[in-house]
Formats: structure tokens, sequence, C-alpha cells
């Protein structure tokens, strides 16, 4: 931490550990709407005088018109190097407190580094307004860019009285007998998505897999949470506090509840993490959706009012990337959100999109809307498309009326309403439960389900998975909303664990487009209409065909260009240059769900010679290369002029009939007049089979009289 006295030259500096790829802050180019053109030379000085000229220069964020979706007293800036020099923070918290009237302290947390940038959350003095302090700082020469530190709230799902629940307990499902564990036969849950039925199918050797539920933090030592714990090597347990930069063993709410929070969270995040992984058959409480094959990670990232920040968010998802390799975390659960009709925030999001890079999926709560009754208003991080959007339903998968819907969200899991709750892990016991309902829950039952896939082929990417868990969705069960294919309050449906896992198992990699017909090669006069190059192809298994052409100067180039546009089954080459080109399509076959989904296969090459006019009308000598060293050529038989008359190869005597005259026609084809006869060379008969003589005949314009050049070489000159 740097911290800087008005008036002083006074230094301390405590940087958090934290590991970063060089390219975590490279956001103007990655996520500003603007284009890369706009945002001006980070190498020239430019100062700016308002809001819009940062934002202009992509130096500056985006910023909503509620001043209270951002925290009013700090602000984000990343340096354009890994190692800030004290110079460069006395210029910026110089510039920033002399922006106040008072003698105040400035404080800079250095919160990472890359190998070329670093990131630090800024304190400003309380009468300096944030946008003023953003402005200041993006005049600094080091400062690449800055942004407010947002502010979430965490998705508030309502907590139910035990004893009230129990008087009104809903009949409908079968009680589960696949476990021992008290409160099953209340996981009705469990039954809507098939998860019960999809535990029957899974192997009993799994690979390890982590879910970081990124909450209020967890109750350590719920005896349904305490051996699904994600440790280090060494067997510490890796749960951690993004706020106060500690094991959540060592931080301060650790004494509440052995690691999570009472009041307004209500200790959610114990109760989201036993939704996917309390341990099941052991005789105590509940039996997560993952079917003991997943460990915990809780990360707290809420204080006790139920507020997060961008800084915190963006702390914890560094911490799991950290040991993303150590824990084998595949997926991130999030309950918070901002409601905004546009989404800002591009540090905390560029951190989702790594972690997804990655091989991380975050699935996100898609809200409660507002006053019980869902909205249609985005709420972020769920609705940015790198996140998988959670809806609830209730036990009949009818929408709940609380949950919020609109064309981002991608899917929907049981979260419970009315007298319909989910039961799951109480924060203030190590034995006890405790009844909520919300998005929430459903995200957890989601993040829950994923995880176990992951579990069963570890090889899948996150769009595998999702694309997996989207396409084995249930639809058209919910009722009057739920129309056919993904609609705005299911998304794709509601979550099939066992279609899900089913799936998963008999993934198989997809299948080599079958080429039935390949692209030829042709020659043409310069500035000719050419044919196009065509392929014909199909999927063996049903899958979506996709085509790209590349190009070459060189039959065996190793590095052939791609062909920006060239997409379809057909390319037209140019004849606007002469010379020759190698030309080939990729045909890729795409099967969602598969692993990997995509094969591809490689046309045949097909040569383009596009000849100068100049050749049009030249005698020339037609040599083979069957003996270079006595220059066979073609002649016309015995210097003979009559129809049929055939042509042979001989040594060259330099006489008419071994001369011949290139007509080049329109298309690009060319005849070859016979100097001596004035006839044409022609197949005998129009035939195609192999050995078919060549002879000469009267110019009928017949395609058998008609030649491309095979080889482009240097023609003899007459």
């Amino acid at each position: 931490m740097f911290i800087k006295k008005k008036g002083t030259m006074t230094w301390f500096l405590i940087v958090l550990t934290m590991t970063f790829s060089p390219n975590d802050f490279l956001l103007a180019s990655t996520l500003s709407s603007d284009s890369e053109e706009q945002c001006y030379d980070s190498s020239e000085s430019v100062t700016f005088s308002t809001v819009e000229e940062a934002q202009s220069a992509c130096v500056l964020a985006e910023l909503p018109e509620d001043s209270t979706a951002y925290c009013a007293s700090e602000i984000i800036v990343v340096f354009g190097k890994s190692s800030p020099s004290n110079d460069d923070i006395d210029t910026l918290i110089s510039g920033i407190t002399d922006l106040s009237e008072k003698e105040t302290d400035c404080f800079v947390d250095l919160i990472g580094r890359s190998d070329d940038q670093s990131i630090a959350i800024v304190s400003i003095p309380d009468d300096v307004d944030v946008i003023d302090a953003m402005v200041e700082a993006a005049n600094n020469d080091v400062v690449v860019f800055v942004q407010p530190n947002f502010v979430y709230q965490f998705i508030d799902p309502e907590t139910i009285d035990e004893p009230a629940f129990r008087e009104s307990l809903v009949a409908g499902v079968s009680p589960l007998a696949s476990t021992n564990d008290p409160e099953l036969s209340n996981q009705w849950w469990l039954q809507v998505v098939h998860a019960d039925e999809a535990w029957d199918f899974i192997p009993a050797s799994t690979t390890p897999v982590t879910i970081a539920v990124v909450d209020s933090g967890a109750r350590l030592t719920h005896q349904d949470l305490f051996d699904q714990l994600a440790k280090s090597s060494s067997g510490e347990i890796l749960a951690w506090d993004a706020i106060e930069q500690v094991p959540l063993v060592q931080s301060s709410i650790y004494s509440l509840y052995n690691g999570d929070q009472g009041g307004s969270l209500a200790g959610h995040g114990t109760h989201v993490s036993g939704i996917a992984v309390a341990e099941g058959n052991n005789g105590v409480a509940i039996a997560g959706v993952s079917g003991n094959r997943v460990r915990l990670l809780p990360i707290r990232v809420f204080e006790s009012a139920g507020t997060s920040t961008s800084a915190w968010l963006i702390s914890a998802y560094d911490y799991v990337m950290e040991h993303a390799a150590e824990t084998n975390t595949r997926v991130i659960n999030l309950s918070l959100g901002s409601y905004n009709e546009v989404d800002f925030d591009p540090l905390f999001r560029q951190k989702i999109i790594e972690a997804r890079n990655k091989g991380i999926v975050t699935v996100c709560a898609g809200g409660n809307g507002q006053g019980g009754i869902g909205v249609t208003v985005p709420i972020y991080p769920s609705d940015w498309p790198e996140v998988l959007s959670v809806t609830a339903v209730d036990i009949n998968s009818d929408h709940a009326i609380y949950s919020d819907f609109n064309s981002l969200k991608d899917i929907s899991a049981p979260g419970g309403a009315g007298s319909q709750t989910i039961v799951s892990l109480s924060y203030s016991s190590d034995s006890g439960v405790l009844y909520k309902r919300g998005s929430s829950m459903a995200c957890a039952v989601v993040s829950g389900t994923i995880a176990m896939l992951f579990s069963v082929k570890p090889e899948m990417t996150p769009d595998q998975v999702i694309n997996l868990v989207c396409s084995t969705a249930q639809d058209q069960v919910g009722g009057a909303f739920d129309t056919p294919g993904r609609d705005d309050y299911f998304g794709h449906g509601v979550l099939n664990a066992k279609d899900a896992v089913l799936r998963t198992m008999s993934l198989t990699p997809a299948a080599n487009p079958i080429i039935s017909s390949q692209p030829m090669e042709a020659s043409y006069a310069m500035g000719v209409s050419p044919s196009p190059l065509s392929v014909a192809a199909a999927s063996p298994d049903g899958g979506m065909l996709s085509f790209q052409w590349f190009y070459s100067n060189n039959e065996n180039a190793t590095t052939p260009s791609i062909i920006s546009g060239a997409t379809s089954q057909d390319f037209i080459p140019p004849t606007n240059a002469s010379g020759e080109r190698y030309y080939f399509c990729l045909v890729t076959n795409t099967r969602l769900g598969s692993v990997p989904e995509t094969a591809s296969i490689q046309t045949s090459i097909a040569r383009i010679c596009v000849l100068t006019n100049a050749f049009h009308n030249k005698v020339v000598i037609i040599a083979t290369a069957l003996d270079p060293s006595r220059h066979k050529i073609i002649d016309i038989y015995r210097e003979l002029r009559d129809d049929g008359t055939r042509a042979i190869i001989y040594d060259n005597h330099i006489t008419p009939n071994q001369r011949f005259r290139m007509v080049q026609d329109s298309d690009g084809y060319y005849r070859f007049i016979n100097v001596n006869s004035g006839k044409v060379l022609d197949i005998n008969n129009n035939q195609d089979a192999e050995g078919t003589p060549i002879i000469q005949y009267s110019n009928h314009g017949g395609a058998n009289q008609r030649w491309s050049l095979a080889r482009k070489r240097q023609i003899p000159a007459a």
C-alpha cells in the first residue's frame, strides 16, 4: 500500500501477492466498443480536460448515470509498467490530493502485476469528486486505463423459518432413497433436474474437480462441507478472504460462524455451497447435486452489508486462477449483480474472460427482481455473454415469479417459489440446515452439475460444457411461458443433469467432413471472368459445415494465407494479375456437444494460372519433358494437312509442322493452330478415354480443340 500525506513525501508499500498473465489489463482493444484507430497512441503526451476526452481515447471506462453504482471514495488504475516507481506514484497521488482543500491521506493499494502492467486501487480524499480524480489519473503518463470501483449487491434470496416450512411441505415428488441423508426427502429439486438418476450413470472413478463459490464465505466446519474443502498439496485449506487478503480461517469473520457471516447475508455462501457440493450418504443434512464428485473453494467477497466491489472480485478471480492447476477449479459460482441498461466494469469482465480462456466457467444467478417480481432490466455480470445466466423455477418447473427474465438468460433450474424452498446447509451449526428460495439457489444447482460433468470428461472446454447443458435442457415443461426453443423465462430450458451426464459419457469426436467434389485447376487470360472454384461436402454426423479458402504462391508452401471473406463453398479466384496461385478450401464439421466438437479436412490444391495477353497469337513450339536432353516436340506426321492426321513427338527440325500459333479465347482457354496446315490440335472423335490419340482437324471451336496450360514454363520463341 502506498500512502501519501498531502505536503509530505512519506511512503509505505505493501504489495499483495498475486499471479497475473502479461495481458491481464490490456483492455482498450479488448473490451472497448470503439475501434483501435479511435484510441490514442499511449506513447504520445496527451492531456484530457473532460471525461469524454479520456473515454474517446479509451483510457477511461464508460460510466453509468447512477453514481451509486460505484464507490465514491476509490478508483482503479492500470499502470503501463509492472513496477511503478516512487515518482510515478508521487505524481499520481499529488495530482489527486491537489484537488482537495484538506490535508488528508491518499492510499494506493497495488493489488497485482504482470510483466508489463500493474493494477491498483486508489482511495481519494472525501472532498474530491471521483470523476475528477479519474480524469486526473488518466493524465498520468504511466496510467493506461482508469475506471470506478463498481459496487455489486448480493442477490438476496428469501430465508424461510424452518418450522413454518415444515408445516407447508409440498407433495408431488416421490421421496429419494439413494442416500442416507436425513433431509433428502425434502430435496425435491434433485428430482426436477434428474440429478439422482444422473449419479447412477457416473463411473466410480472420476477426475477431482473444484468449484469456487465466490460469496459471503462458508462455514468450514460444517460436517457436510469439511471433507469437501479444496486443500493445498501440503493439506492446508485454501478457502480465502478476498477483502482482507488472508486465508478464510484467519479472517476477522471466522470467529462469527467459522467462516461465514450472519445478518443480512444469513449464511448465503454456506447455503449455496451445500447445494452444489454437500457430502452425500454421510447421514448428515443433505446431498449436494454433484454427487460427491466435486470439491469446494469458498472465497469471501461480501462485507456484512451484502456489497462487493470490482477490486474484491478481481482479487478473487486472480486467487482462483492462481490455484486453478493445484485444485483443478473449473467452475466459479456468483450470486451478485448490478442492474444497468448498459454493461460497465471492463476490468472485472476481463477477469471473467481470462478465467474462461483458462477453462473455468462462470455461472451467475440471474436476479430476483424488485418487490418480489422479476424484471427485464439486464443485471451484470449474469447477463454478460461470457457468463452462464440462470433463472429460477418451482417444483412444477414453472417460472418463479420473482426471477428476472430477458433475452440474455441461458438456462433455468429449481430455486423454489411460494412454500417450495431449497433446503441446504446452515451457517450457524455444524449439522443444521436452512431453507431459502431464489435464483442463487438455482445457480448453485447448475454450477454443481457443470462441475460434475467436468469430473466425468475433464477435457471439455467451457464452450462445450455450456453447449451440452443447454442442448440437453428440458424444453416446454414449464407452463405457458415455456415456449418452444429458447425463451426469455427459461433460456434453453430446465437443467437436465441425467441427460447431460449421458451425453457427456457418450461424447465422440466430431467426424471429418466427406468431400464429394474437389476444386479444379484452370488457366485464364488476365482480366477474364473465371469460373468459381467449388467444393461439395457433407457432414456424416449431422453437424454444421463451414468453409474457409486459402491461397499460396507456391504449391509446397507451408504457411498458406487465409482469404478474408471467402467462407462459402464457392470462391471466384482473381484474374487481375498474371501468375500462378494455389488454392484449397478447409472444410470444418461442427457438431455441438462432441469432444472435440470440430473436425476439419483440406481439399486438394487447385492451381490457377493467369496469363498475360502477350501469349495471344504467339507462335510456339510445344516441347515435352520426357527427354529434356533431346528436346522432343509435338510434330504433325509427315507435314500432312488432312483432317485426322496424327500428332506425334519428334526431334526438333524447325519446320512449320512443328510450330503452332496460340490463340486465347475469351474464357482463357487456348487453341493451338498448326502453322503448316492451319488445322488445330484436336482429340480424336471427341473421346475422353485414356490413350485417345491427338490429331489435327479443321477449327470448329469444340471443347476437344481447346486447351489450358497445366504448368507454367518458358515457352520457346518461334
